[in-house]
């Protein structure tokens, strides 16, 4: 299994739009997020290997956008890194920062809001532990935000969500 790791990447909503609307109208792209690895794969083997002159490039505007984006979620991922760090030396505690390691990776897979019970379900723990983690990290860190569903359970999600 390889190692996979989640990149957010924050764009306009317009062209988030237009990306969706690639997706929708073709049969090449499974997903957003498959339309952005493949769009990826293809510039970095093009920067490899120049095109000939004549053939379709990468707009230049939207190279930056995904550089700059990708500088903040680096920039991001180094934020929060020195905060699980933070909250790893103050706690003592491996297995409460493997919890708290796994809850991210779980929210941060998903773009949807998550119940502690669902979270529990996804990474192999005892709901009342991820209940108790989710607290700690949403008053720690304030990387997790909070609403109640119509069901009346309380749902988390990251910010980038």
């Amino acid at each position: 299994m390889t190692d996979r790791k989640r990149v957010s990447v924050m764009v306009a909503s317009e062209t988030k739009g237009e990306w969706k609307d690639a997706v929708e109208d073709s049969t090449e792209y499974s997903s957003l997020s498959d339309l952005v690895r493949r769009a990826v794969t293809k510039e970095l083997s093009e920067t490899e290997s120049p095109q000939p002159a004549g053939e379709a490039s990468v707009d230049s505007g939207t190279l930056e956008e995904l550089t700059d984006g990708l500088k903040r979620i680096e920039s991001k991922i180094e934020d929060i890194d020195n905060r699980v760090s933070s909250i790893e030396g103050s706690t003592g505690k491996s297995e409460d920062a493997l919890t708290k390691n796994k809850i991210f990776t779980s929210l941060n897979r998903s773009d949807e809001a998550k119940t502690p019970e669902r979270i529990a379900e996804e990474i192999g723990f005892p709901e009342e532990k991820v209940a108790n983690q989710l607290e700690k990290l949403e008053s720690q860190t304030g990387l997790l935000e909070t609403f109640v569903g119509d069901d009346d359970k309380v749902r988390y999600y990251t910010e980038n969500n």
